[in-house]
C-alpha cells in the first residue's frame, strides 16, 4: 500500500554514543543545532532504535499471546506484560530504589546538620563538618542530575516497547477477526484502543515504577521519622494515611467512569468516520446539520464522563495535598507538645522526610489510583479486542491441486442462518453464480474464501485465491500500487492486465497515469474506474482460483462486454473462475451455473441441464447473441490496443507520500492561545481563574513563611529556656509564646483557605477546559461537514481522524493538566523567590541569573521540541489511515494473503512515529539534564553563601533558604518543562484549528417556496474543471418538465460530473436553470433539498431504518412504511427501529439500494437523479424497481445514469457523453435508426439491437 520508496534514514546517534555522551546527552547536540537553523522535516527523523522496533516487539508479544491462549481460557494482560517485560521493569525499578534509599537517608541528614550548624550556641559541629554536609548535599544533587534523566530514558524505552508491541498485536488481531466480531468491534473502537488505551500503558509505566519504589521508600521514611522524633512522628503519618481508603474508593469510581468514557469515545469516532466517509451523499441529501449534531451529541455524552473523571481526580489530588499539610501541622504540634526543646535540626530533617511522604501519599498515590483505574478500564477494552473471535488459520501451501468442495455447509452469524445446506464442487472453467436480491451470492463467495466460520458441514477450499469485491475497495496510494498490491512488478503481465481491464485509455487521461494517487474510497475516480482497478488487482495476481463478485455491474455496456470477453473469457480461460452476475449474456457463456435462493443452492449444474421453469427463473433472454466488437479506436470505445505505453518509464520517478501533511513551522502563534481561551469562555474568565490561582498560591507561600517564623521562635524559646534554667514566667517567653500561638493560628487559616481556593480553582478550571474542548470539537465537525468537496479530494480520512482521535485526546486530557500545573508551578516559583529573598536580598541575583540561563536553554530546546511534536502528530496519520483502509478492505486482504505485507507496512508506519516520539523524549531529557546541572550549581552558590559569607544567619532562615532553593531549582525546571509541554500540546490545538478554517460552501441564496413547480432543466455553456483537468466542456442542453433523460457514455466521460454541477458540489462556469431560476442564486439547502438522488454507491448509516430514510424526522411512520412497501422491502424490514450496523452489512448491496430508493420516494421532489440505481439488482428486482420508478416518478423530471441501456430505452431523450462533451442528445428512436451514432454502437455491444422501439 506504500506509494513511496523506503527512505534510508540515519541511525539514531544514541545507538553508537559512548558512555560519556550517554551520561551528558551530548549526542543530541546535532539535532539541537539543526533545529535552530530550520524546522525539522520528516527526512530528519532517525531510524528507530533497535529496542523499540515494531516488528520484533510485535512478534515477541504475539508469540507469548499465542502460548497463553493455548494454555489458558482467560488471558491476563498483566501476566502477559510481566512475562515479556517484567524482569526489565523490575531491574530498572530496583536500581531506582537503591538511589532513592541513598538519597532518602543522606539528603535529610545533610540538610539537618547544615541547619544545626547555624543554631546559636551549638558546639557539636565544626566548620569542616558543615562543609562536609554541604558538599554531601551538593554532591547528591549533581549525582541525581547524571542519573535521573538517563534512568527515565531507559524506562521510556521499555514503555515504547510495550506500546509498539500492543499496537502491532492489535492490528494483526484485527486482520483475523470474524465478520460477527467486526460487527461488535467497530473501527472507531480499534482506533480508540490504539491511540488512547494503549497510550495509557505508556504514560503509566514511569508512574508505576515510581509508585512501587515510593511505597518501599515510604516505610523507610517512616522509620527515619520515628528514629528522629520517636512515636510522635506517627501522628503526621497517620494523618497522611487516613485518606487512603477514600482515595482507593474514588479510584474505583474513576475506573468505572473511564470504561463508560471510552465507550462514548468509540461511538463518537465511529460516527465521525461514518460522516466523513459519506460526506458527498450527506451533502446531496442536505443532512450536514443532522450528522454534525449527531457527532456533537455523542461528544457531549463523552465529555460528561470525562468531566466526572476530572472532578474525582482533582478531588483526590487536592485532598492528598491538604492532608499532607494537615499531617505536617499535626506532626509539629505533637513534637512541640511532647518535647521540652524544639530543635531546628530535627524540624528541618522531619520536614524534608515529610516532603517525600507528601510526594508519595499526597501526589503519587492519588495519581496512581486514578491511573490504575484507567489502566484497568483500558486493559478490559484491549482484552475485548484481543479475545474477539477470529478465523481459523490454515496453511495454503499444503495442497496438491486447487479445489473447492462444500458438503452440507451451514453458516450462522449471531444465531442468524445466512447460508444453509450448501453442497457444491467447483470445476475448472467459468462458474456463474446468480439469483435474486439478498439470496446469499456474495456470502457464498466469502464462504469459499473461509471468511465466515462454519456452523455445520464440511468445506474444502484449497488453492491460491484472487478476489474482486462487489463494492470496489481502493486504498490511498497510486493506482499502480492498488493493482500490484504487494506482488512483484511484471511489466508484460501488468500491461496485459490493464489492457484486458480497459484501463489504458483512463491512464492516458490522467496527468500522472497509473501513478495518480487514489483518494479515500476512490472518490476522485468514477465508479467504473474503481471497479476496473479493483478487478485488475484480482486478475494481476497469479492465482489458482479467481472469485469475482459482480465486478462488471458499474461499467457501461461496451466496456463491460469488452472486459467480459477479453478478461474473463480469454485471459482467465481454463482457470477456476467464479463470477457473480445478473447479466443474461454472462450466464449464457458459463461452463457451470449456480442459482441461489434464500441462502441455499437452488440449482447447480450446466445450463443445458436446467429445466424449463428453472430457465425462466434464471432469466435467460432468448435473443440473438451479437458478438462484441470493440474497435481499437479511442473514439469508438476508449480502449486502445497499442501495448507501447509510457507508463513503465515512470516507475523510477519520485513518488508522493500519500498521508503527508502540510506541517506548520516556527513557534505556535499567539493567536492559537487566544482562540483556545476564547473557546473556553474568553480571556476575562481565564484571568479570573488565574487570580484564584494567585490567591491560592499566595496563601501557600505565606504559610511557609509563617512556619519558618514559628520555627525560629520555637528555637529561640528553647535557647532562652536553656539559658534561664527553664524560668517559664519570663516576660520574653510569654511574649514569644503569644506570638507563636498567633502565627500557628494564622498558619491554620492559611491551610484551610488554600484548600477552599484549590477546590474552587479546580472546579472553574475544569469547566473552562471542558467548554474549550467541546467548542473546538463542535466547530471542527461543523466546518468539516460544511467544507467544499475539493477539501475532501485533497485530504484523506486518516489525516482527519487523527485530529479527532489523538489531537483531541491531547486537548481533552493533557492540555488542561499542563495549563493547570504550569500556573501552579509558575506562581510557586514566584513565591519561592520571594521567600528566599526574604532571608537575604542577595539571593535575588543568582536566582535571576539562573532563570535567565534556563530561559536561554528553553529557547534552544523549544524549536527542536516543537518540530518533533508536530512530526509526532503528522506521522500518526499514516497509522490511522492504514488501519482505516485495512478494515474497509479486510476480505480482499485476506483473499490475497496480503496480511504479512500490510503488517510489515504497519510496522514501518509505527516505527516512523515511534522514532519521532523517542527523539522528542531524548531531547526533553537532555533539556532536563542541563537544567539539573544548573540547579545544582545554584544550590552550590546558596550553600557557599551561608558557609562563607553569612555567619549571623539563623537556623530557621538557613533551613528555609536551602530547602526552598533546592525546591526552586526543581520548580523552575518543572515550570519550564510544563511551559514547553504547553506549547507542544498547543500544536494539537493548532492542528484542530486548521480544520475550523477550511473553505466553506456558500450556503447563501434565496429560499424559494413550491419550487420547482414544473421541473424544467437547462444547461448553458457549463464547464467544470477538476484538478486542472476540464471534465465538462461547454455543455448545453434543455430538459422539459416530466421528461426522462437517459445519460450514457463510457466510464469517465463526464456523466457523474453533470450531477455534481446540478447539486453544486463544485464551482462551475456557465448557467444551470431549474424552472428558469439560476441555481447559483438559490441557497444550497433549498437547491439540494428539492432534488432527490439514488446514488451509485448505496450508503446506509448506523442507526435505525427510520433514521436512514428520514433522519430529519419530517415524515410519519405511515409515510415511511408506504415508501418501504413501494420498494418491496417489507419482507426484510420488520420494524422501523431495525438497527443498521457497519454501513448496512446486514443487507445486501441491492437491498441497500432499495432503501436509498425509498429515501427518494418519500421526498416527492420534481427532479430525481438515478445514478446506476439498478446496477446491483437481479433482473426480477430490477423490473420491480423500474415499475416503482414509473409509478412514483411519473410526474417528475428524471435524470437516469445507466450502463444497462435497455433500462433507458423508454426515456424521452438520450444524452451521450464523450470526453466531457455532449456527443449526442436526441430521442432514442432517432439515435437507434442512425447506425453510425454512438448510442447505436453502444446498444449493439449491449446486445440490445433486438429491442423494440421505445414508446
Amino acid at each position: 500500500m506504500n506509494n513511496y520508496n523506503q527512505v534510508s534514514r540515519k541511525p539514531n546517534p544514541r545507538e553508537n554514543a559512548n558512555i560519556l555522551s550517554l551520561l551528558t546527552f551530548s549526542y543530541t547536540g546535532g539535532l539541537f543545532r539543526k533545529a535552530l537553523r530550520r524546522d525539522l522535516e520528516e527526512e530528519d527523523i532517525y531510524e528507530v532504535v533497535n529496542s523499540c522496533k515494531s516488528e520484533p516487539n510485535g512478534n515477541r508479544f504475539e508469540r507469548s499471546w499465542s502460548v497463553e491462549r493455548e494454555e489458558k481460557e482467560h488471558i491476563s494482560l498483566t501476566g502477559l506484560l510481566w512475562k515479556c517485560f517484567g524482569w526489565k521493569f523490575l531491574f530498572l525499578g530496583t536500581i531506582h530504589l537503591l538511589w532513592k534509599i541513598v538519597s532518602s537517608i543522606y539528603e535529610p541528614e545533610a540538610i539537618a546538620k547544615l541547619v544545626s550548624y547555624f543554631n546559636p550556641g551549638q558546639t557539636k559541629l565544626t566548620f569542616n563538618d558543615a562543609l562536609f554536609y554541604g558538599c554531601l548535599m551538593i554532591g547528591l544533587k549533581f549525582a541525581q542530575a547524571l542519573y535521573l534523566q538517563n534512568y527515565h530514558i531507559y524506562l521510556q524505552q521499555l514503555a515504547i516497547q510495550v506500546t509498539t508491541a500492543f499496537c502491532s498485536l492489535i492490528y494483526r488481531k484485527a486482520l483475523r477477526m470474524t465478520p460477527s466480531a467486526m460487527s461488535d468491534i467497530s473501527l472507531g473502537n480499534i482506533i480508540t484502543v490504539m491511540t488512547k488505551d494503549v497510550m495509557v500503558f505508556e504514560i503509566s509505566i514511569t508512574l508505576f515504577s515510581d509508585l512501587w519504589v515510593e511505597v518501599v521508600k515510604l516505610f523507610l521514611t517512616c522509620y527515619l521519622i520515628y528514629n528522629k522524633m520517636g512515636p510522635s512522628g506517627f501522628v503526621g503519618i497517620a494523618c497522611l494515611c487516613s485518606v487512603l481508603p477514600a482515595q482507593v474508593y474514588v479510584g474505583k469510581l474513576i475506573k468505572n467512569l473511564r470504561l463508560n468514557l471510552n465507550r462514548k469515545t468509540d461511538e463518537r469516532l465511529q460516527a465521525t468516520q461514518e460522516t466523513l466517509s459519506a460526506i458527498k451523499i450527506i451533502k446531496m441529501y442536505t443532512w450536514e446539520a443532522v450528522f454534525s449534531k449527531n457527532v456533537e451529541h455523542k461528544r457531549t455524552k463523552e465529555m460528561r464522563y470525562l468531566m466526572k473523571s476530572f472532578y474525582l481526580k482533582s478531588l483526590n489530588f487536592v485532598i492528598g495535598l491538604f492532608t499532607s499539610k494537615v499531617g505536617l501541622y499535626a506532626l509539629m504540634m505533637t513534637y512541640i507538645y511532647v518535647s521540652e526543646v524544639a530543635e531546628a535540626e530535627v524540624i528541618f530533617y522531619v520536614m524534608k522526610c515529610f516532603k517525600d511522604l507528601k510526594h508519595s501519599i499526597g501526589i503519587l498515590i492519588p495519581i496512581g489510583l486514578g491511573r490504575g483505574a484507567e489502566i484497568i478500564a483500558s486493559a478490559n477494552r484491549i482484552n475485548r479486542v484481543l479475545n474477539a473471535e477470529e478465523l481459523e488459520s490454515y496453511d495454503d501451501n499444503k495442497y496438491v491441486k486447487p479445489r473447492i468442495k462444500a458438503n452440507n455447509v451451514t453458516v450462522k452469524i449471531k444465531d442468524r442462518t445466512i447460508l444453509s445446506n450448501i453442497t457444491t464442487e467447483i470445476k475448472r472453467g467459468l462458474t456463474v453464480v446468480t439469483g435474486p436480491l439478498g439470496c446469499g451470492k456474495s456470502t457464498l463467495i466469502k464462504l469459499f474464501l473461509k471468511d465466515f466460520p462454519i456452523s455445520d458441514g464440511k468445506l474444502i477450499s484449497e488453492g491460491a485465491f484472487s478476489y474482486s469485491s462487489q463494492d470496489p475497495w481502493l486504498f490511498p496510494s497510486s493506482i499502480r500500487q492498488n493493482i500490484l498490491f504487494g506482488e512483484e512488478y511484471d511489466p508484460i503481465r501488468y500491461q496485459k492486465v490493464i489492457k484486458v481491464c480497459a484501463l489504458e485509455y483512463d491512464f492516458e487521461l490522467f496527468e500522472e497515469g497509473d501513478q495518480t494517487i487514489v483518494a479515500d474510497g476512490g472518490k476522485n475516480l468514477s465508479g467504473g474506474q474503481q471497479a476496473r482497478i479493483n478487478l485488475a488487482r484480482a486478475i494481476y495476481k497469479k492465482s489458482d482460483i479467481y472469485l469475482l463478485d459482480d465486478p462488471l455491474h458499474a461499467l457501461d455496456p461496451s466496456v463491460q462486454d469488452f472486459v467480459y470477453q477479453n478478461c474473463i473469457k480469454e485471459f482467465l480461460r481454463d482457470e477456476y473462475t467464479i463470477l457473480v452476475t445478473h447479466n443474461p449474456k454472462h450466464k449464457q457463456g458459463a461452463d457451470h451455473l449456480i442459482l441461489m435462493r434464500d441462502g441455499q443452492i437452488h440449482f447447480d449444474g450446466k445450463m443445458t441441464d436446467a429445466k424449463i421453469d428453472l430457465m425462466k427463473e434464471i432469466n435467460i433472454e432468448q435473443e440473438e447473441e451479437i458478438p462484441a466488437k470493440i474497435s481499437t479506436s479511442k473514439d469508438d470505445s476508449g480502449v486502445e490496443n497499442n501495448e507501447k505505453t509510457k507508463l513503465i518509464s515512470k516507475d523510477n520517478g519520485e513518488k508522493k507520500k500519500v498521508y503527508r501533511e502540510i506541517k506548520k513551522e516556527g513557534k505556535v502563534d499567539s493567536s492559537v492561545y487566544f482562540k483556545y481561551f476564547s473557546y473556553g469562555g474568553g480571556l476575562f474568565i481565564f484571568f479570573l481563574i488565574f487570580l484564584l490561582f494567585v490567591v491560592s498560591e499566595s496563601s501557600e507561600s505565606y504559610s511557609s513563611r509563617l512556619l519558618t517564623d514559628w520555627i525560629n521562635i520555637q528555637q529561640n524559646m528553647s535557647n532562652i529556656k536553656v539559658r534561664q534554667n527553664l524560668l517559664s514566667n519570663s516576660t520574653t517567653i510569654v511574649a514569644m509564646e503569644y506570638k507563636a500561638n498567633y502565627i500557628i493560628k494564622l498558619y491554620t487559616g492559611m491551610i484551610v483557605g488554600s484548600l477552599i481556593f484549590d477546590l474552587i480553582n479546580q472546579y472553574f478550571f475544569i469547566n473552562f477546559s471542558r467548554k474549550a474542548s467541546l467548542n473546538l470539537h463542535n466547530n471542527m465537525i461543523e466546518k468539516l461537514t460544511g467544507a467544499v468537496m475539493t477539501f475532501y479530494d485533497n485530504y484523506f480520512i486518516g489525516n482527519i481522524l487523527n485530529r479527532f482521535s489523538q489531537d483531541l485526546n491531547s486537548i481533552d486530557e493533557h492540555l488542561p493538566s499542563t495549563i493547570n500545573m504550569f500556573m501552579m508551578i509558575l506562581l510557586g516559583c514566584v513565591g519561592v523567590v520571594a521567600l528566599v529573598s526574604s532571608v537575604s536580598w542577595t539571593f535575588m541575583v543568582p536566582a535571576a541569573i539562573l532563570i535567565a540561563i534556563l530561559l536561554m536553554l528553553r529557547n534552544i530546546y523549544m524549536p527542536t521540541a516543537r518540530s518533533l511534536k508536530r512530526l509526532s502528530a503528522a506521522t500518526r496519520s499514516p497509522l490511522v489511515g492504514h488501519l482505516n483502509a485495512s478494515m474497509e478492505g479486510i476480505t480482499t486482504i485476506r483473499a490475497n494473503k496480503a496480511e504479512k505485507i500490510l503488517i510489515r507496512e504497519f510496522d514501518r508506519h509505527q516505527d516512523l512515529c515511534t522514532s519521532a516520539r523517542y527523539m522528542n523524549f531524548c531531547i526533553r531529557k537532555a533539556f532536563g539534564f542541563f537544567m539539573d546541572i544548573l540547579s545544582a550549581t545554584f544550590l552550590t552558590f546558596i550553600v557557599a553563601k551561608f558557609l562563607f559569607l553569612a555567619s549571623d544567619a539563623t537556623s530557621g532562615d538557613v533551613g528555609l533558604a536551602i530547602t526552598k532553593a533546592a525546591s526552586l531549582t526543581s520548580l523552575v525546571q518543572w515550570a519550564l518543562l510544563q511551559w514547553s509541554d504547553l506549547e507542544n500540546n498547543m500544536t494539537s490545538v493548532e492542528r484542530v484549528l486548521e480544520y475550523t478554517e477550511v473553505t466553506q460552501e456558500n450556503y447563501d441564496g434565496q429560499e424559494l417556496k413550491n419550487w420547482p413547480a414544473k421541473g424544467s432543466l437547462s444547461y448553458s455553456n457549463v464547464s467544470l474543471t477538476y484538478k486542472h483537468d476540464k471534465v465538462l466542456r461547454d455543455i448545453s442542453f434543455e430538459v422539459k418538465p416530466r421528461h426522462k433523460i437517459g445519460i450514457v457514455g463510457r466510464t469517465g466521460a463526464g456523466k457523474s460530473s453533470i450531477i455534481s454541477t446540478l447539486f453544486r458540489l463544485y464551482n462551475y462556469d456557465g448557467a444551470i436553470l431549474i424552472d428558469d431560476v439560476d441555481i447559483k442564486t438559490v441557497s444550497l439547502k433549498c437547491l439540494r433539498k428539492h432534488i432527490s438522488i439514488i446514488p451509485q454507491d448505496p450508503m446506509l448509516f448506523h442507526g435505525t431504518i427510520r433514521h436512514n430514510i428520514d433522519p430529519l424526522g419530517e415524515y410519519t411512520d405511515t409515510d415511511i412504511w408506504t415508501a418501504i412497501k413501494k420498494v418491496h422491502m417489507t419482507d426484510h424490514i420488520s420494524t422501523l427501529d431495525l438497527p443498521i450496523t457497519d454501513h448496512g452489512s446486514n443487507f445486501s448491496t441491492g437491498q441497500r439500494q432499495l432503501i436509498c430508493l425509498a429515501r427518494a420516494i418519500i421526498r416527492q421532489n420534481k427532479i430525481v437523479v438515478l445514478d446506476e440505481a439498478t446496477a446491483n439488482m437481479d433482473p426480477e428486482t430490477e423490473f420491480l424497481v423500474q415499475k416503482t420508478i414509473e409509478d412514483n416518478f411519473a410526474d417528475c423530471t428524471l435524470l437516469i445514469i445507466a450502463h444497462r441501456l435497455k433500462s433507458i430505452l423508454n426515456c424521452d431523450k438520450i444524452l451521450v457523453m464523450e470526453k466531457g462533451e455532449i456527443a449526442e442528445f436526441d430521442e432514442p428512436i432517432m439515435l437507434m435508426e442512425n447506425k453510425n451514432s454512438f448510442f447505436a454502437k453502444m446498444l449493439v455491444s449491449d446486445g440490445g439491437s433486438m429491442a423494440t422501439t421505445p414508446s
